[in-house]
């Protein structure tokens, strides 16, 4: 199944760059170089014909730390709450996503 082979392969990143753990940016790239095995120098191409939908990385990484695996630091879950109270507070009294 290929959502858990990509909870699999996020899991391992996980484990081995904390920094991953609360900087998605990060946990893509790595991703994207290790998994997917991608060319930088050729990104566009290298993305398009095999790179894993951003999205479903991210997914994972979400649902593997709401599991409390690979947790990031305090300050990262701390913006995190932050950043959702404020969404819902946004969408709640203006319909708008911010």
């Amino acid at each position: 199944m290929k959502k858990q082979r990509i909870k699999d392969n996020v899991a391992m990143i996980l484990s081995m760059s904390e920094k991953a753990r609360g900087d998605d940016k990060t946990l893509l790239l790595l991703y994207w170089k290790w998994i997917d095995r991608i060319d930088f120098s050729n990104f566009e191409e290298e993305f398009l014909e095999k790179g894993t939908m951003a999205e479903s990385i991210r997914r994972q990484r979400q649902l593997l730390q709401e599991d409390g695996h690979y947790l990031p630091s305090e300050d990262i879950i701390e913006e995190r709450r932050l950043r959702q109270k404020s969404m819902r507070k946004s969408v709640k009294e203006h319909r708008m996503v911010i």
